[in-house]
Formats: structure tokens, sequence, C-alpha cells
């Protein structure tokens, strides 16, 4: 069977003003896409975002594609893009998380 991949696509966080209002998007702050690679039984995850729910979200999506998911992997080493690993593994405790060496020297993305 041949790998594909699906994208979800999040939002940036709201930002919270001096008065309590938000905005959206925050400043500097640009959408995360999360991709799962996939064949028949397994899958592999890029990216996670950075907020709690939005990692939730992202780890629905995966659980919702019916596939296991072995793997999580950052992109590169700013934490958009590897701090909701945290959430996504409480879903998925068994994924391994990897990350290039120069990843890793960014931050502590490798379990």
């Amino acid at each position: 069977m041949a790998l594909r991949y699906d994208v979800l696509v999040t939002p940036p966080p709201r930002a919270v003003l001096p008065d309590g209002s938000s905005v959206r998007p925050v400043p500097a702050w640009s959408p995360i896409s999360s991709t799962l690679i996939h064949g028949e039984r397994d899958a592999v995850l890029i990216d996670a975002p950075h907020t709690k729910q939005a990692a939730r979200e992202v780890a629905d999506w995966a659980a919702a594609s019916g596939k296991n998911l072995v793997a999580m992997y950052a992109t590169h080493g700013h934490g958009d893009h590897w701090f909701g690993f945290t959430e996504v593994a409480k879903r998925f405790p068994h994924a391994a998380i990897w990350g290039t060496e120069g990843t890793v020297a960014l931050g502590p993305v490798v379990k």
C-alpha cells in the first residue's frame, strides 16, 4: 500500500490585550500545519501546535484516522512545532518522539 497524508491547519492563538479583549492572529504567530503520514495501519505525526487546546484537537484528529500513531516528528526546534507533543502523547503514550540532531539541540524533543 502506498503512503498517504492528511494535513490539519490550526489557527494561531489569540492575543489578550491590556483591556482584556482578544485578537487573532497573535503578532508574529502563524497557523501551524500538522501532517499525518500513514499507511494501512500506522501513522507518523509531523509537528503539533504549542497550545494545549490545539494539540488536543490534533490528537483527536489523529485518533479519528483510526491509525496507530507510532511516532511524532518535529520539523525543527521551535516550540510551536513540538510543545504539543506532550498533549498528543497523553492520547498515544507509546508513540516515539523524533527530531534531527539540530532540532534536538534546540529543545528536548526526543524521549
